[in-house]
């Protein structure tokens, strides 16, 4: 029965397909947050810190 092997085939490639396309939905939304607090970050900066990047990487690590 080479109909049903490759029917049984297709349905696992279909969903293999789907639960990598909600894996990839999730990095993205990660990235997207993360992409979005970076910029605050870097919004919030002001030349008179004493230590910039320090406050903005504690600042990421907090939110995260």
């Amino acid at each position: 029965m080479p109909q049903i092997d490759a029917v049984h085939q297709l349905h696992h490639e279909v969903k293999q397909t789907i639960r990598l396309a909600g894996q990839l939905w999730k990095i993205l939304s990660l990235g997207r947050k993360y992409k979005t607090d970076a910029v605050l970050a870097c919004r919030s900066y002001k030349p008179s810190d004493s230590m910039p990047t320090r406050r903005a990487v504690e600042a990421l690590l907090k939110s995260a």
